[in-house]
């Protein structure tokens, strides 16, 4: 048995343990958490590991974790997060076996934007009772992840599925006296696809809740967890492969939640929004002791990913209000529902006394903005659609004509707006990375808004193929040209002159005009 298989089992039930969410939006959702230094949640966890070369059955007990500071690490806007526990089990390994009476303790960081962890440290020291003789043992695992682990997508909905992904260098030694003495120097890799498939009530040792339940589509990994206190309730990990198995079991014993010194609440209105749009953010300050306003005090809104911020100011009740440009940017939890989303902080201080909130912020898709001159242009659409040429030209302004170049045939298949019947053979569906030809009978724009694609595969037949440039960033015909096998020449259609500027592959020079 490879001790740090252990280890990283435990790093897993780390990773998915910090859920601590307020339910404010709706009955089937749950944002981003706030969390406080002196917030602790504590839990017992069963683990049953066993392989070809060994095994463990046993208990951590009073693993408790607590929030200790909110600090910057690697760059990051952390929470530091302790963590002790009591280790009581029995080990077997080769030809050596016994009881293990130790503790363990540690810290673990986590980015409040978005509740991914960006490290964890853990050391464990105890004595395993051999048959004959006791052997002191000594384990001290550091896992660093880039990018940092973000196990879940806010805001959570039932029934919303997400995917994940973490990459974590995991390095540190595992000594057991007159027995092993292992170094640790490895690259830890996990995916997924989580979903929450909705409300349940639960019972665990630190009470019955109403919790949001997840599963990941590998069946390995279920959780619950409670907006009354926060956080997890209760996580399950197990898994089955070849010689190896394992089994996890982490139940809620006890918890404590503290009341920050100033009591700093959050709006954004609307909380989904297209990049671009505005905004509102908006709260009240108020000091939680003396229950008055935190009046004529600026507040400082924060968005970590980005680096970017605003500042508003409260006014003699407490309330302060500000419009925010909406950014684009993207998350490592890709969902069919979202672009990306990420939490905005918001934080106020008062003499030697200081509160924050955070939330998040949904950017449901982009804007697309194309200006059309009079009689032909050449398009793409750059966003997940259902589109038909017919609805794609109800859309367009004195658009006249939809044409699609089947490079397979050499022919052109198109829509005339009032004679082409919608729903027909020539009413062809618009797909990704494809280039149409639109004619509008007068100066005319398209105005679009969705999720961008993030992939386009297109047939490309020997001749002339139409294709649409899909991303947000723009390219250069010389490095398109670059990727596609036996490219020999790229034309881009100027609407405004009717005429085509052609690049030559292996003649024309790069960067040219």
């Amino acid at each position: 048995m490879r001790c740090r298989s252990i280890w990283m089992l435990l790093v897993m039930v780390m990773l998915v343990t910090p859920l601590h969410a307020h339910n404010e939006r709706d009955e089937n959702s749950t944002d981003i958490p706030t969390w406080y230094v002196g917030d602790t949640w504590v839990y017992d966890m069963d683990i049953y590991y066993s392989s070809e070369n060994g095994s463990f059955d046993g208990t951590i007990y009073n693993f408790t974790t607590t929030v200790v500071n909110v600090t910057v690490m690697d760059g990051y806007d952390v929470y530091a997060v302790n963590m002790t526990g009591i280790v009581d089990g029995f080990v077997s390994y080769s030809l050596f076996s016994g009881d293990v009476d130790g503790i363990m303790y540690g810290d673990m960081f986590v980015r409040r934007s978005d509740m991914s962890t960006t490290l964890i440290r853990m050391t464990s020291v105890g004595v395993i009772h051999g048959l004959i003789f006791d052997h002191d043992y000594t384990s001290d695992i550091t896992v660093m992840f880039d990018p940092p682990a973000e196990m879940f997508d806010f805001p959570i909905y039932t029934n919303e599925s997400w995917d994940y992904y973490y990459h974590a260098q995991v390095t540190g030694y595992i000594e057991v006296e007159d027995i092993t003495n292992e170094t640790i120097n490895s690259t830890e890799e996990g995916c997924g696809e989580i979903s929450c498939t909705g409300l349940e009530t639960i019972s665990v040792p630190a009470g019955t809740f109403e919790t949001f339940h997840m599963v990941d589509t590998n069946n390995t990994y279920e959780s619950w967890y409670s907006p009354a206190v926060e956080n997890v309730v209760k996580s399950v990990v197990s898994n089955s492969d070849g010689n190896t198995t394992y089994d996890i079991y982490l139940n809620m014993t006890s918890y404590s939640l503290v009341e920050p010194p100033i009591n700093l609440s959050m709006d954004i209105n609307p909380y989904e929004a297209i990049a671009g749009e505005n905004v509102t953010v908006s709260g009240f300050a108020h000091f939680s002791s003396a229950k008055g306003p935190v009046a004529n005090t600026s507040v400082v809104i924060t968005m970590p990913l980005l680096n970017i911020s605003w500042t508003a100011f409260t006014d003699e009740n407490g309330y302060y209000c500000t419009d925010i440009e909406v950014p684009f940017f993207n998350d490592g939890t890709q969902s069919p529902t979202e672009v990306a989303s990420d939490g905005i902080i918001s934080s106020i201080a008062a003499g030697n006394v200081s509160g924050y909130k955070v939330k998040t912020l949904v950017v449901k898709g982009v804007s697309f903005n194309v200006s059309l001159a009079h009689g032909w242009n050449l398009i793409t659409v750059p966003l997940g659609n259902n589109y038909t040429a017919s609805s794609l030209a109800a859309l367009i302004d004195d658009c006249s004509m939809i044409a699609w170049w089947n490079a397979a045939t050499s022919t052109f298949t198109t829509f005339i707006v009032g004679v082409t019947p919608p729903g027909s053979p020539w009413d062809f569906a618009i797909n990704d990375g494809i280039g149409y030809y639109v004619k509008v009978t007068d100066d005319s724009s398209l105005a679009l808004s969705g999720i961008p694609i993030t992939t386009a595969n297109v047939a490309l037949y020997s001749g002339w193929n139409t294709i649409g440039w899909w991303k947000m960033t723009a390219t250069t015909a010389s490095s398109l040209g670059g990727t596609i096998t036996n490219c020999t020449q790229l034309a881009m259609y100027d609407a405004a002159s009717g005429s085509y500027t052609t690049f030559l592959v292996g003649i024309t020079p790069p960067d040219s005009p």
